[in-house]
């Protein structure tokens, strides 16, 4: 059987991957205490994954 190693930098995402699942949460938590709707936060989501998917695509083009 083959070991594969793992990148630091796949490490890393993996790293940011669970801090932004983990902390969603208790995000969202605070948001709707703070007197946010559901439909504004996931509003936000949305843009910022998007923002982020955007970026992603043109730094791809890029290369």
């Amino acid at each position: 059987m083959n070991a594969k190693t793992i990148s630091l930098f796949n490490v890393f995402l993996m790293i940011m991957l669970i801090l932004f699942w983990g902390s969603s949460f208790v995000v969202v938590k605070i948001a709707l205490t703070e007197g946010l709707t559901p439909i504004a936060i996931a509003t936000f989501c949305f843009l910022a994954a998007g923002g982020l998917f955007l970026i992603a695509i043109l730094l791809e083009r890029k290369r």
